[in-house]
């Protein structure tokens, strides 16, 4: 399976895009506002075409969002995945953060900036003619920042009532490698013992989503930090979700990385990190 997923990757086709949107980002309505850690703001996105400044207002969108916006403290201890509203007839995205929401997609927003400290923000969209575009924006929340060191974790995750075991496995090929990281979900019974987790739902048309990010990312400018969003098609039988990246060099060996999975299970959306060291020789 593994090798035919490999021989896939290979045939698809290469296309090169003409120059990117130029993208803006506002906060209260200003290109500078610093907000404070849990302040009701609302996040603006602005682009526009870079031949003729004007708003561009034509997307797809994918997963059945027109965006999807990844902001990480700068420091990796905290993760927020969210999805601005779209208006067709401006061309911007808003969403408010840190205020009242009803949408399942968006309870992230409820505590995007909760503590003191520089963010990033990656914004993806998709217009008609192009493939999936990220956009990054570095935002700081004024306050003392509380600043914590990133550490490699082990091969499972324990977050409440889960258990997860992570498990990154390369193909290697003579045009780059396939990696597959595959995730393995288990509940708690009441006993305290763990079985893998049933009725595991999709979540924006995909069974799993995940961030892949370069622990090294506070070291290098915005727009040079390695950084992936996957996706996962539905859990196996055994609670399995496997994330599929072809890798053209970007993954450097003994290089530490975090990965963010985020899955559905009983209408709520869960999210666990996960920070390893990838290893290009495990087959």
């Amino acid at each position: 399976m593994y090798v035919n997923l490999f021989l896939l990757f290979l045939a698809l086709p290469v296309t090169v895009h003409a120059e990117k949107p130029l993208a803006e980002l506002f906060i209260n309505g200003s290109p500078t506002y610093t907000p404070l850690p849990y302040e009701p703001v609302v996040l603006e996105f602005r682009f526009k075409n870079p031949d003729t400044l004007t708003p561009i207002k034509s997307f797809k969108d994918m997963h059945g969002k027109f965006m999807h916006a990844i902001i990480i403290k700068k420091d990796l201890s905290h993760f927020a995945h969210v999805h601005p509203n779209f208006d067709p007839s401006t061309g911007l995205f808003h969403i408010g953060l840190h205020l009242p929401t009803q949408n399942p997609d968006n309870q992230d927003a409820l505590h995007a900036f909760p503590q003191a400290g520089e963010y990033f923000i990656f914004s993806e969209i998709q217009l008609s003619d192009k493939k999936m575009l990220d956009f990054r924006f570095s935002v700081t929340v004024l306050g003392e920042e509380n600043h914590v060191e990133t550490v490699t974790d082990s091969s499972t995750i324990e977050d409440g009532k889960y258990k997860i075991l992570f498990d990154p496995i390369t193909v290697e090929g003579a045009g780059g490698n396939l990696v597959l990281f595959e995730f393995q979900v288990f509940t708690q019974n009441e006993d305290g013992t763990y079985i893998p987790a049933k009725d595991l739902q999709p979540w924006m048309m995909m069974g799993a989503h995940g961030i892949l990010l370069d622990t090294q990312a506070k070291e290098f400018p915005l727009q040079d930090i390695f950084y992936k969003h996957l996706h996962a098609t539905d859990a196996d039988d055994e609670a399995i979700f496997r994330f599929t990246y072809f890798d053209r060099g970007n993954l450097k060996h003994k290089k530490t990385y975090r990965f963010w999975i985020q899955f559905r299970h009983g209408g709520k959306i869960h999210t666990a990190p996960i920070t390893f060291q990838y290893d290009s020789k495990k087959f």
